[in-house]
């Protein structure tokens, strides 16, 4: 017996139905037991502390904040693991404020300046003192892969190829539903362990048959692009912006078995990283040369203050551990050039009531939209702040 047109319609909605529930179920079970753990009723707006856990924390601080605010935009050169130039910075700017500084350090090991941005812009809604910017290393990973693989966005990292996803659709956001960011999740897993693995920039040190590609700095473009994004949001939002060059030693002695046996003259540290991590020494000193060239254009081209980290470290081992990651008097020095920086410039917090400070948190009943119905029918969900991430 054949079934009625109407019939079929109403099976395959149904079934259509059923199983992007059940996706949809799976997506928020999945990121509620894995680390870091969501909320089962996490909103979509707010998924993007899936990628940027400790954005979470900086939202929960702008609802308090009560003076001033600066924002550290940075790699594992500026981590609490790697250094203490954030609590340098927040010591000596309440020394010159006068007032208590709130250092948000956002600043996370592997990186990069779009990863920055994107971390910037889901905080857009709160005003900041002074934002610090220093990328230039991590990037320049990326160039170790042929050409014909190079993607300008870096989606040929399996990490770039999800966060821009999430990114670029903002009308997935507004839905409220997870399914679409799980199963993009599940298709790049797919891809780069099964299907096209050779596509993907892999983890850990570049491929060694593949170094051979990073001599062509391939990233200064991109680079260029995403430091541009930060600078243009700044703007937009009236936050004042320090940009500073990138800051390394790399003696044209080194071998990694000189920085083993400490011979180099680096301070020893078991943080030290190989310059192998990211590529052939010559790439990385040139692409280093490269970056610090875009980010010195785009201070002039923008007007925003400069901080010649690079030029004020001299190249002097003994103020880096490796190639780029600070000493102790290395972090002092660095910390004292961007005190004497916002000195020099009269760079001020601005004056405003601590309540505008605040990041705008309405209270929404329900974070995700087709859970109302739900509500309404007697299940309790929670009523907290769900600060929004998108306008």
């Amino acid at each position: 017996m054949s079934l009625k047109p109407k019939t079929l319609l109403v099976c395959f909605l149904s079934y259509a139905l059923a199983l992007g529930l059940t996706v949809e179920l799976a997506a928020r079970t999945s990121y509620h037991v894995r680390k870091p753990r969501l909320s089962f009723w996490l909103p979509a707006s707010q998924f993007v502390y899936r990628f940027y856990p400790a954005l979470q924390q900086a939202v929960k601080d702008g609802q308090h904040s009560t003076g001033p605010r600066v924002l550290v935009l940075a790699a594992s050169t500026l981590h609490p693991d790697f250094s203490d130039v954030a609590a340098r910075l927040q010591r000596g700017l309440e020394a010159a404020w006068g007032t208590p500084v709130q250092v948000e350090n956002l600043s996370v090991p592997g990186h990069g300046v779009l990863d920055s941005y994107y971390k910037y812009r889901s905080l857009q809604q709160a005003p900041f003192d002074l934002v610090l910017v220093y990328h230039g290393i991590n990037e320049l990973r990326a160039n170790n892969i042929p050409p014909t693989l190079w993607k300008d966005d870096y989606s040929h990292y399996w990490w770039y190829d999800e966060v821009n996803f999430y990114f670029r659709h903002p009308r997935l956001v507004q839905c409220g539903f997870l399914a679409p960011f799980f199963l993009k999740h599940v298709l790049t897993r797919l891809d780069r362990t099964v299907l096209r693995p050779w596509r993907f920039v892999g983890d850990g040190a570049p491929r060694s048959d593949w170094l051979v590609y990073g001599a062509q700095i391939k990233t200064a473009r991109p680079f260029r692009r995403d430091l541009e994004r930060v600078v243009r949001l700044a703007a937009s939002k009236g936050d004042p912006v320090l940009l500073m060059t990138f800051a390394y030693a790399l003696p044209e002695s080194y071998t990694s078995e000189r920085l083993r046996a400490g011979t180099l003259g680096f301070v020893p540290s078991p943080n030290a990283s190989p310059v192998e991590l990211w590529g052939s020494p010559p790439s990385i000193r040139e692409g280093l040369e490269a970056h610090n060239q875009v980010i010195k254009a785009v201070a002039a081209a923008h007007g925003v203050p400069l901080v010649d980290q690079d030029a004020l470290l001299q190249h002097d081992p003994a103020l880096f551990i490796d190639v780029c990651h600070l000493s102790p008097a290395g972090a002092e020095r660095f910390a004292g050039n961007i005190l004497a920086a916002v000195a020099s410039r009269q760079l001020r917090p601005r004056a405003m009531p601590s309540q505008e400070l605040a990041v705008h948190t309405p209270v929404i009943g329900s974070p995700i939209p087709w859970l109302k119905g739900l509500r309404r029918r007697g299940l309790k969900l929670p009523k907290t702040p769900v600060p929004p991430l998108f306008p």
